[in-house]
């Protein structure tokens, strides 16, 4: 056979044929022909071992390419729901079971939530700008300070107090550490207001009211206010109000309180007040004189326990009683002489106004008292005079007319009713010259001798 056949085709006919078979013309041509194919078929083989060998190549590198896709794909998803974890803690229970791994749905959620976050956001804004303009308009100076003492906010109001001459705009992110020494001398106490400052910043705790007065007379009351988020510290709030009127309308106040209190205190009468729990809150030094009794040891205590007999307590409960209830009392404006008690245990007569006065919102009793133990002597006195003589001149023989200036008679002795006929209900306040007299003569005479 010839050589260039196919191996596997010459060792067919090398088993399988004759030599005169092999030698045939006609059978070398078919033969040929089939070598031709056998050889085709090795050659087609190759291609389709290369192509094959290609092909898994070309699978394994596409295999290694979805792995590492599906690797991104799960990096990815868990990335998303770290992010869904920080805007929303329980996102996870919004999520079915087989949506777990659904980039789509995740997304979507995500997209949603970020809607949201923005839409707060933007409302958080516009709550921030409200905050802001309020503060701004604020009749308080206030400055908003973060952790490091560097400004957040603060309004006009402020740099006006404190004499900054710029926009509170301008002033955002300046540091204020040294701003305690650089404000102090605008202080009377210049040095303290900068250790203030230094131990409220130390310490974190609120503080309010701190009254400050500036070498202008000025008088500024100060307010701080640590800001904690979480438990966090995260600055500071400073108020400063301007309170000057109100400081000098109080010394005024207190000054007017003051003149009046001497006043009441060298009133020759006692002076007490008390309130509508009948509590004594005012016991002037006339009334130490006359009741015994120091300011002190009243305060607080009834005018039953300190001043009012035994057998009138009851009747003075039952009088404040009834004015706060009805808003009348039959004591009350009126000038009445009235028993009262000493501290030693004696009484003594008084002369005594009660006044009630409405003063914020609170209803007092304001009482003048006097004592009269003195005038009630002289009184007694005279009464006894008066008495004792008149007895004599009621038992006297001779017939007595008291007239006054203007001619009226006041008292007749029993001689001259007898004299007269008259009784002396008949006679008191009649004019005894109409009475007795007769004739102008009588008449002209009498008027001259008076």
């Amino acid at each position: 056979m010839e050589p260039e056949f196919h191996n596997l085709l010459n060792r067919q006919i090398n088993k399988h044929l004759t030599e005169e078979c092999k030698s045939h013309p006609q059978f070398k041509n078919f033969i040929r022909a089939v070598n031709q194919s056998y050889k085709s078929f090795e050659r087609d083989k190759e291609l389709m071992d290369h192509a094959f060998s290609e092909s898994e190549k070309e699978y394994n590198l596409i295999n290694k390419q979805l792995k590492n896709e599906y690797e991104l794909k799960k990096q990815s998803i868990e990335n998303l729901y770290n992010s869904l974890e920080v805007l929303q803690e329980d996102f996870k229970d919004w999520i079915i079971n087989e949506d777990e791994d659904d980039l789509l749905f995740i997304s979507k959620y995500l997209n949603k939530q970020l809607e949201n976050t923005k839409k707060a956001e933007k409302e958080l804004t516009t709550t921030l700008e409200l905050l802001k303009t309020l503060l701004a308009n604020l009749q308080t100076g206030v400055l908003f300070e973060d952790e490091n003492r560097k400004i957040l906010f603060t309004n006009q109001l402020f740099c006006d107090i404190f004499d900054i001459p710029v926009s509170p705009e301008s002033m955002i992110g300046m540091d204020c550490t040294n701003s305690a020494e650089q404000s102090k001398n605008l202080f009377v106490e210049s040095e303290k207001f900068v250790t203030r400052i230094n131990e409220l910043l130390e310490k974190k705790e609120i503080s309010g009211n701190e009254l400050l007065e500036t070498v202008d007379e000025r008088f500024l009351e100060r307010d701080y206010i640590p800001i904690f988020i979480n438990g966090i510290y995260k600055g500071q709030l400073w108020k400063y109000n301007d309170v000057t009127q109100r400081i000098k309308t109080q010394s005024l106040l207190m000054q007017s309180e003051e003149r009046n209190r001497l006043i009441m205190n060298s009133a020759l009468n006692a002076i007490i007040v008390i309130n509508s729990a009948g509590e004594i809150t005012f016991w002037n030094q006339r009334a130490e004189i006359i009741f015994g009794w120091k300011r002190e040891k009243v305060f607080g205590k009834t005018l039953s326990e300190i001043i009012i007999p035994d057998r009138h307590k009851k009747g003075h409960q039952k009088g404040m009683e009834n004015f706060l209830k009805t808003g009348e009392g039959p004591v009350l404006n009126k000038l009445m002489e009235l028993p009262a008690m000493h501290k030693m245990g004696h009484e003594f007569p008084v002369e005594i106004s009660i006044i009630p006065v409405q003063q914020n919102n609170e209803l007092i009793f304001c009482s003048f008292i006097q004592d009269i133990s003195e005038r009630k002597k002289s009184e007694n006195y005279i009464k006894s005079q008066e008495e004792k003589y008149r007895n004599i001149i009621a038992n006297m023989n001779l017939g007595l007319l008291e007239v006054d200036n203007n001619e009226t008679i006041r008292y007749a002795n029993q001689s001259f009713c007898n004299v007269s006929g008259y009784d002396a209900d008949e006679l008191i306040g009649k004019n005894p010259t109409l009475l007795f007299l007769q004739g102008d003569h009588n008449i002209s005479f009498v008027k001259e001798q008076i």
